[in-house]
């Protein structure tokens, strides 16, 4: 019976790949939930369920069982064209915690599969499987099997996440170099290889020759949240994403364990960072909070392995100290962009980790806290048709004297207030302003642009940046053409 609806659920994404985040939500509330066996008519499925009356949060959907006035199941949607952010990670790790729900289920361009891990009174939600939309998937077969409300068993779910998490820090440990040199000497006594023959054993299973340790698979564990205090720091740290893919990491493990080098020796537990992309991003994408510091090598670490772009380990610097970060939020913003902080007379050329508390570079931070905070507002990045943007050029434009930068957008500006009422024209929504240029929909809160990219109806559209303006009306005119004839 699963297999069916598994194979159903792959038919509807492959033909409804441009499918906005509104139809799509129907479908698999008539087709896929319904199907398993959760529906409005048993009660056992609410949708645009809010579960806290102070910050109205809404669930797309949530899933109870029998007995129980809390949501059993978490479930978040967006498009199939939609591609997964370190936001939609936070949102639906937010939602778990907040419903005290131990599982969570978010469909994007992949199912994946969300368990909340319980530590004291600590609690994280940690990814546990990602299925893509492939017909006859025995993933998602099984995960079907266990979601199915008629057979649903809550301490057999709870168990095939705990198997997961078993088997991947597992999988990731005998694939170092310490569980490789383990199985080695594992080889070496009982499978009595001669020398020759365990020697193209380890060349098989791509190990280097160095000493042997007795060693324990690490389990799974919660870092508690750091706790700032009036001495924390805000760096501007690099990465190079040619050497190590950060963002994969963060998506996947929800954190990075950062070399102490010498430049950072004296970043402590609470400080703040902002994490810049070297070429070709050029741009600063990350904030984050470092969760602990000076740390030693551990085994832990290895988990990261899969993210080296050069096959080099933590554990080849187990003598160096790491201290660990995790993501608070990212962006694209424009003004972020290397170009961008130039032309403003901030930095030269690529920077260098910087402690940005010291006065000195009190411009350099006040620039990148502020145009953070309004990352997804295309208005306040550079405009594109500022003599600062140079494409065909790495030398940066100097600005022309005579013509000034469009300033942000603000909805004063086209003389709307609080409350008054404008529709997205591609798809006729209504939504309400709420000031400056944040707009309010079903209880969440948007920037213009942040929500063209979330429900414009075009495939890809997620990854393009909008001029919000244009594609928002007010009594027929949109509020690109009302600002430009006040102006």
């Amino acid at each position: 019976m699963t297999d069916q609806v598994w194979n159903n659920l792959c038919d509807e994404v492959s033909q409804n790949k441009g499918i906005a985040e509104i139809p799509f939500e129907k479908e698999v509330a008539k087709d896929l939930l319904s199907a398993l066996g959760w529906n409005r008519l048993k009660n056992n499925l609410k949708e645009q369920y809010v579960i806290n009356k102070q910050t109205k949060w809404r669930f797309d959907f949530a899933l109870f069982i029998k007995g129980k006035d809390k949501p059993e199941i978490v479930v978040e949607l967006k498009r199939p064209a939609h591609k997964q952010q370190i936001k939609d990670y936070d949102q639906i790790s937010s939602y778990m915690k907040v419903a005290d729900s131990r599982f969570g289920l978010y469909f994007g361009e992949k199912l994946e599969l969300f368990y909340l891990m319980i530590d004291g009174e600590e609690r994280e939600a940690r990814s546990i499987l990602t299925v893509d939309y492939k017909k006859d998937s025995n993933s998602g077969n099984k995960l079907f099997e266990l979601l199915r409300n008629d057979t649903y068993d809550r301490e057999k779910l709870i168990s095939f996440c705990e198997d997961q998490l078993r088997l991947s820090y597992a999988t990731r440990y005998w694939n170092s170099e310490e569980g490789k040199e383990k199985l080695i000497s594992y080889m070496a006594k009982e499978s009595k290889l001669g020398a020759h023959l365990l020697a193209d054993f380890r060349s098989l299973i791509g190990s280097p020759i160095k000493k042997s340790s007795a060693v324990v698979i690490p389990s799974p564990i919660i870092h508690h949240t750091a706790k700032p205090s009036k001495d924390n720091k805000i760096w501007l740290m690099c990465y190079d994403k040619k050497f190590f893919d950060v963002e994969g990491c963060f998506k996947k493990l929800g954190q990075v364990y950062w070399t102490q080098a010498s430049n950072v020796t004296n970043v402590q537990k609470g400080d703040i960072a902002y994490l810049y992309s070297s070429s070709p991003e050029s741009a600063i994408r990350f904030k984050v909070e470092v969760i602990d510091s000076q740390l030693p090598y551990s085994p832990e670490m290895d988990v990261e392995d899969e993210f080296s772009k050069t096959g080099t380990s933590n554990s080849e610097g187990n003598s160096r100290y790491y201290f660990l970060v995790r993501p608070i939020a990212e962006t694209h913003s424009e003004a972020l962009k290397l170009f961008a902080l130039q032309a403003n007379h901030l930095l030269g050329g690529r920077p260098a980790t910087t402690n940005l508390s010291q006065d000195k570079y009190k411009a350099l931070r006040i620039y990148i806290e502020q145009h953070f905070e309004d990352a997804d507002s295309s208005e306040a990045s550079v405009p594109q048709d500022s003599p600062m943007i140079a494409k065909s050029s790495k030398k940066v434009a100097k600005p022309k004297a005579k013509k000034a930068r469009r300033a942000p957008f603000n909805f004063s500006m086209v003389g709307l207030k609080d409350g008054d009422i404008i529709t997205f024209a591609p798809s006729g929504i209504n939504v309400r302003v709420i000031g400056g240029n944040k707009i309010d929909y079903e209880n969440r809160i948007f920037t213009l642009s942040g929500f063209c990219k979330e429900y414009m109806p075009v495939e890809g559209s997620e990854l393009r940046e909008y001029q919000g303006p244009a594609h928002f009306t007010f009594k027929g005119k949109t509020l690109d053409e009302i600002r430009k004839e006040r102006e």
